[in-house]
């Protein structure tokens, strides 16, 4: 938010915790006669979610498997573990490792690397395990139902690259965790170059969940990594086909955890890796749904149903709340040169330059316009704002009403009181010129949200990128709170800058004071200070940050109590080791700080969200901004940084609407392919998450920010059941309220029941994959026609960009066309 915007790359998603997940039984669905012309040649679509077929799996974490009594020291290069349901052919020395189902063709699941000297091969009816004394590592395996787990450990500081995919695997596509997640067609030259370009990502970062799926001819593998820290994936280009490895190190920190993981063989189903994930993390009881966290906090209710609004307006005033421009212009610059205390002399000379300028000239004219007006109120607000407006001299021949006179009497005031303080002293200054104190502001403001009401929008969720705006705005955050809304602040613990000189002032999250600037970074192991975000101050350690989270909290709420609290990169992936002295962490460390910081804000009774919405924060937190879409940014292209180019993301000016949030932009075909082209995008994340945590876009690619992608990505919201993220002051909400209201009427109604259920299906419909279906146990089907013709399915017509919703239980059916 503002320049506090998390700039990640697309590959930035998420951390690992200790894992778990527990299988899940899913009713079969008859199949159905599907008929449809989005392709040149209509054809049987293919069935790719027979969920049925999950069961029988081990979903044991891989770190705590155990070497079995019947293994043998044996001789030779391979060896082979042969039981019912697995053959595993194993070459320890180059780390080569293939596996199939009885009397199937092997699968290469990790391709040979460089040999290497091992000893103490020994080999079990259903397990194996060896030594590599170069590296001081210790390898076991297991085969369990059709799951190989591997198990790693290091006696000493080194690294280990496994599994390594690659050409040999013969993959047809890969099912990623990318943000919400990525089906990628192994072979595409536009994918094979914007995953390879990137290099190295941290799996923490490039991966939404600790898990991915490869789709090959007639099977699925599902590889999923235990106790995953320490970890970098890197995506290669192996003759023209898409390859993935992960590296782990066993660093000073980490070289007492094992590295593990589990493999599963399946059919050539999609749903599988979701639904094997999902039932670990039931399994390790590491799984909560929303229903218990509305038991909790009922207040998370409201979040069913609810888009996700964040407000905007600079400062106390909007030019709407003053209602003659020329006659208070000529009251304030008449006093410009008068030796006279009094309000318009005091008016005058706490002004800016610019807002001094603007009064003048809005003075000499008699008339304002747009741009005059905006300057003039926005300076106006810094003047509100100032605890010398107030001087006894000035105010002598005004009459004050009884709420200023209480708050003068008052020693000390709030942050919150001294704006209705000046608030208060300005109208009484100049009767007649403004409307009603309570109703000031721009979309921040008891205006706004008389006009939610009257759009009959029942459910919303309302962020403020800066409590201070809250401040200026009591009544709009308790009127909102009165009509059922969820009101909450952004809030961050990532960086902290110099208080004294701080790199940019207007980062108040990120101003705390002189020990923790001095003493709470994160410390690398060169000895150097993590710097902070956009290179500005340092990183602070999670593991220090508590009792100014505490003070914030109390100071914030002192003033003007919210419902909400939004936690900014907690749950972006980004973990550290930290060789600090003082406090000094692995990155599980660092993990486990931030989850204790996100339930400190939920057993507070706050409705908590942070960004993006990694798997770790899950069970902690509400929902989340940026799994749906993640940041784009000008890191990326360099025409969305390039004023000149119309792909220019925007400014983050005015502050009364920044462009950056508001202003509609296209995207470049390859961002469009990778971001928002259904061909490509997979409901991975609520596949495992739907019913435990609502997520939405970053709040820097809002529902309507991509020009011409509106309508793509609403059917999306749909089918996902996600909701839609808007940014809105006065202006915005005029030329977009019936776009808002058309697609609210129903994606809210829809909302409210399916928040809480289980996708437990996602299927293609058409083999151009663009006729798209989510189920939600017995209860709920949609189906997304993405293609320019209309489809038929179960004898409805679906129009082309339209989507169909079908409740099975009552057999009520809607269409609903963007």
């Amino acid at each position: 938010m503002r320049n506090k915007l998390r700039m990640l790359s697309f590959i930035s998603v998420i951390t690992v915790l200790a894992a778990g997940i527990c299988l899940y039984t899913i009713d079969r669905q008859k199949s159905e006669t599907i008929s449809g012309k989005p392709s040149a040649s209509p054809q049987a679509a293919d069935k790719i979610m027979d969920t049925a077929n999950i069961g029988g799996l081990d979903t044991a974490d891989a770190t705590l498997i155990e070497p079995l009594p019947d293994e043998k020291q044996v001789d030779g290069a391979q060896v082979d573990l042969v039981t019912k349901d697995l053959t595993v052919r194993i070459v320890p020395s180059t780390w080569e490792f293939k596996l199939g189902a009885a009397d199937k063709p092997l699968i290469t699941i990790s391709q040979a690397q460089p040999a290497v000297k091992v000893q103490n091969l020994k080999l079990g009816s259903s397990s194996a395990s060896w030594e590599v004394p170069s590296n001081g590592l210790k390898v076991l395996i297991q085969v369990v139902n059709k799951s190989l787990k591997v198990k790693i450990e290091s006696s000493k500081e080194t690294s280990i690259t496994w599994p390594i995919l690659g050409k040999q695997l013969d993959s047809k596509a890969m099912i990623l965790p990318l943000a919400e997640g990525r089906y990628v067609p192994t072979q595409d030259k536009d994918w094979l170059q914007y995953l390879t370009k990137n290099g190295e990502s941290s799996l923490n970062e490039a991966f939404s969940m600790p898990f991915w799926g490869v789709q090959g001819n007639g099977f699925s593998l599902t590889y999923r990594v235990d106790n995953p820290f320490n970890d970098t994936v890197h995506f290669t280009n192996d003759q023209e086909q898409l390859g993935l490895s992960v590296k782990h190190d066993f660093t000073a920190k980490s070289v007492h955890q094992p590295y593990g993981v589990a493999i599963y063989l399946g059919t050539e189903n999609l749903n599988e890796p979701a639904k094997i994930f999902r039932q670990t993390l039931q399994d390790r009881k590491q799984f909560v749904t929303l229903q218990d966290k509305i038991q909790k906090n009922p207040g998370v209710q409201k979040l069913l149903g609810a888009a996700h609004v964040y407000m905007w307006g600079s400062g106390n005033i909007a030019p709407e709340d003053i209602t003659d421009w020329g006659k208070l212009a000529k009251l304030i610059t008449s006093q410009a040169k008068s030796t006279t205390a009094s309000p318009t002399k005091q008016v005058w000379q706490l002004l800016d330059k610019e807002g001094q300028e603007a009064l003048s000239a809005i003075a000499a004219q008699n008339y304002a316009d747009s741009f005059q007006k905006n300057t003039a109120a926005r300076s106006l607000g810094n003047v509100l704002s100032k605890q010398e407006f107030y001087q006894a001299d000035a105010w002598s021949g005004v009459k004050l009403d009884s709420k200023v006179q209480t708050l003068l009497s008052k020693p000390n005031l709030n942050e919150t009181e001294l704006y209705q303080r000046n608030n208060l002293l300005l109208t009484d200054a100049f009767p007649g010129i403004f409307t009603p104190v309570e109703s000031w502001g721009d979309g921040i403001s008891t205006k706004m949200l008389k006009q939610f009401q009257t759009a009959g929008l029942d459910r919303l969720w309302l962020g403020v990128s800066d409590w201070q705006l809250a401040y200026k705005h009591p009544e709009f955050v308790q009127q909102a709170e009165s009509m059922g809304y969820l009101a909450g602040t952004y809030d961050s613990y990532n960086t902290v800058l110099d208080p004294v000189h701080p790199a940019d002032p207007s980062f108040t999250t990120a101003i705390f004071d002189q020990w923790l600037y001095d003493n709470g970074a994160v410390v690398r192991a060169d000895g150097k200070k993590e710097p902070g975000f956009q290179k500005k101050g340092y990183t602070i350690s999670p593991l220090v940050t508590l009792p100014y989270m505490e003070k914030r909290f109390s100071t914030i709420m002192a003033n003007t109590p919210l419902n909400s609290w939004f936690v900014d990169a907690d749950g972006d992936g980004q973990l550290h080791e930290d060789y600090s002295t003082e406090h000094p962490a692995t990155e599980q460390d660092d993990m486990n700080a931030k989850i204790k910081r996100l339930n400190w804000f939920a057993n507070k009774q706050m409705v908590v969200g942070t960004e993006k919405g990694e798997w770790y924060t899950a069970p902690s937190v509400a929902f989340a901004h940026g799994m749906t879409t993640p940041a784009l940014g000008a890191w990326m292209d360099k025409d969305m940084g390039d004023k000149s180019s119309k792909y220019y993301l925007g400014s983050y000016w005015p502050p009364e609407g920044p462009d950056f949030f508001i202003k509609p932009v296209p995207l470049k075909p390859i961002f469009d392919k990778i971001y928002v082209d259904p061909q490509f995008q997979f409901p991975l994340y609520e596949l495992v998450y739907h019913d435990a945590v609502i997520t939405t876009h970053h709040w820097g690619m809002g529902s309507l920010k991509i020009s011409d992608k509106v309508k793509t990505r609403s059917l999306t919201e749909l089918l996902y059941t996600v909701p839609p993220l808007y940014h809105l002051n006065l202006k915005a909400w005029e030329q977009d309220k019936e776009t808002i209201k058309k697609y609210y009427d129903v994606f809210s109604p829809v909302h409210k029941q399916a928040a809480v259920m289980e996708m437990t299906r996602f299927d293609w419909l058409s083999p151009d994959r663009l006729i798209q279906k989510t189920t939600y146990g017995n209860k709920l089907e949609i189906v997304a026609n993405y293609s320019s013709q209309s489809f038929s399915y179960e004898n409805a017509n679906i129009p082309a960009q339209s989507v169909w919703i079908h409740w099975l239980e009552k057999g009520e059916t809607q269409i609903f066309t963007p």
